[in-house]
């Protein structure tokens, strides 16, 4: 059984020390866009929904990125 290899999984650490997980959507020379996934409770429901969430950041925002490999 071939495994499969998700490489665009990224952590981002921003300079005022935030630590996100996720999907980079886009990239150009300015800014680039990672779309995260987050729990959110809607009002009235009993249990919270997953929501995507789009993200631009500036390269000057950031300390660092990483590719965080899944196996799966």
């Amino acid at each position: 059984e071939p495994t499969r290899l998700k490489v665009h999984f990224d952590e981002v650490l921003t300079k005022d020390g935030k630590k996100l997980k996720g999907i980079m959507k886009d990239a150009t020379e300015e800014n680039f866009t990672i779309t995260i996934s987050k729990k959110e409770k809607p009002e009235g429901a009993k249990r919270p929904v997953i929501v995507e969430e789009d993200l631009k950041f500036t390269y000057d925002s950031i300390k660092y990125t990483k590719y965080i490999i899944n196996f799966k």
